[in-house]
């Protein structure tokens, strides 16, 4: 017979919020300079396409 998961109490402990935020500022520290690359390069397009050639 499986057992189920049972949560003893529904309160996080601190050791679990703050693996939560480590990985989401992992993630935001990835992603974040990737996001300005892409939109630095879309305002180059743009103005590229706007000045008369």
């Amino acid at each position: 017979m499986l057992k189920k998961f049972v949560w003893k109490n529904d309160v996080l402990t601190l050791v679990e919020i703050l693996t939560v935020v480590v990985i989401l500022g992992i993630l935001a520290a990835i992603a974040v300079p990737s996001v300005l690359g892409h939109i630095k390069k879309q305002k180059m397009r743009f103005v590229m396409l706007i000045l008369p050639s």
